[in-house]
């Protein structure tokens, strides 16, 4: 069967719900441990009044190599990336993803941010089954 949308749990590759925290700021000693512990490559990022700012990743923090990790703050590295809602088109959010250069989206549900989305995370549902036909008029709170 092909996919019809991105929302799904961690398991089987779509939207991942589950993804942890970080504040922005915490030092990158501080997330890299956290992210190590977490098992979890992808964080949140929030602010000062705990609403998702961004994200921050495992390749963010390689790109802050040769600054000191105990005083650089997540706040330095994170990405604010593009926002869509649940119930996005699925190609009309990968086409936005492309336009703005990146490669993650927070999902939100009634305002609220509910997961993260990425490039990858639609490599998986077209290797899962699919082509983009199968895919057109998808919906990222469908399910597979």
């Amino acid at each position: 069967m092909a996919p019809t949308s991105v929302d799904a749990t961690a398991t089987d590759g779509g939207v991942r719900r589950a993804t942890a925290t970080s504040t922005a700021d915490a030092t990158l000693d501080e997330f890299g441990d956290r992210m190590l512990r977490d098992r979890n490559t992808v964080h949140f990022v929030t602010g000062d009044g705990g609403d998702v700012v961004g994200v921050v990743t495992l390749d963010d923090l390689k790109t802050a190599r040769g600054g000191d990790h105990g005083t650089t703050r997540v706040s330095s590295v994170m990405r604010e990336v593009p926002r869509v809602d649940s119930t996005a088109d699925a190609f009309d959010t990968l086409s936005l993803l492309n336009g703005a250069g990146t490669v993650t989206a927070l999902v939100e549900e009634n305002g609220s941010v509910v997961g993260v989305l990425s490039e990858s995370d639609y490599a998986h549902a077209m290797t899962v089954g699919g082509s983009r036909a199968a895919w057109a008029g998808s919906r990222l709170s469908s399910s597979w």
